[in-house]
Formats: C-alpha cells, sequence, structure tokens
C-alpha cells in the first residue's frame, strides 16, 4: 500500500478505492492523451518516453514500466503541479487546474497500476 500525504488533510493511499477512482477519472481527463488511457506512454518502443522526430519529448510511462517509480512522491506532485523542468517536454503545469489532492488522487491510481513488485520496491525507496 501507498499512502500520499502533502499535508494531513491532503491523503490519498493506492488502498482506497475512492482515491483510485477520483484519480482515475481525473487521469483520464488530464492525462490520458499524452501519457495513454493505460498510462503506458506514447512510444511502445521506448516506456521512459524518447523523442519525436521534431525532437520533442514523449510522455513516458506511469504505469510502472518506465521511470515514474524511481520519482518520490514529492517530485512526482512536482511535475503534475509545476510542468516539466524539461523545455523539449510538453508537460504542463496543472496547478491552477488540479487541487494537491486531485494531483495525489492521479498519482494513486497510475500507482495501482503497478506490479506488485514495483510497489514494494517504491516503499522501500520512499519509505517514511
Amino acid at each position: 500500500m501507498i499512502i500520499l500525504c502533502f499535508t494531513a488533510t491532503n491523503c490519498v493511499s493506492t488502498t482506497n478505492s475512492e482515491d483510485i477512482r477520483l484519480g482515475e477519472k481525473l487521469y483520464k481527463e488530464n492525462c490520458a492523451e499524452c501519457h495513454g488511457e493505460g498510462a503506458q506512454g506514447q512510444d511502445p518502443q521506448n516506456q521512459n518516453g524518447g523523442f519525436n522526430a521534431q525532437g520533442e519529448r514523449l510522455a513516458p510511462a506511469l504505469n510502472g514500466t518506465a521511470h515514474s517509480w524511481h520519482h518520490s512522491p514529492e517530485l512526482l506532485l512536482r511535475y503534475i503541479q509545476k510542468g516539466s523542468v524539461d523545455e523539449t517536454s510538453p508537460m504542463p503545469s496543472f496547478k491552477g487546474t488540479l487541487s494537491i489532492k486531485e494531483s495525489l488522487a492521479i498519482i494513486t491510481y497510475f500507482q495501482s497500476l503497478w506490479p506488485q513488485d514495483i510497489i514494494q520496491n517504491y516503499e522501500k525507496r520512499f519509505k517514511r
């Protein structure tokens, strides 16, 4: 189980079906266009994203097959709230669109797609 908290009142969990449902809904509305309906990313040959022919960064997989599980909960939240620091990335800021709790719910949703071994590794890596 992964629990993400920004503040005491902004917590979500990968075992809470309401958090996952909210995250899935928000993911489909805000993220699926680039990261894919199943969070598989834009390039099936490169789960970490890669680049298109114009040199623009492609959205990585978030389903546990790429590097998203190497990022702390704080960094994942930062990417959603502030966008990517990479100038070649089209990842926008959702700060004015999604609340912290909604952003955490999206993270909870895509983490719910991760295989059990990835979840265990993530929990060890970022144990609080």
